[in-house]
């Protein structure tokens, strides 16, 4: 009894910590998005970094969706 009440302690907390680093990265793909967007000279560094911060966000939207967290859930804190 014990260990499935920590084991659900355990998941809400990293589920937590999952949708802080999805936000986190989602803001900076969009900021490297709009510079991107605003540059006149665009360097392919450039648009690999947009490209790899939009990458680490799917990646985790998928890991989030894999674990069926729900955002609503965390929202309420």
């Amino acid at each position: 009894m014990f260990f499935k009440n920590r084991k659900g302690q355990l998941k809400k907390k990293y589920d937590q910590k999952l949708l802080e680093q999805m936000e986190d990265l989602k803001k900076k793909w969009e900021e490297e998005k709009n510079l991107l967007n605003h540059s006149v000279g665009v360097s392919e560094e450039m648009k690999k970094q947009v490209q790899l911060a939009k990458i680490k966000y799917f990646y985790l939207f998928k890991e989030a969706k894999a674990r069926k967290v729900k955002i609503t859930d965390y929202k309420k804190k």
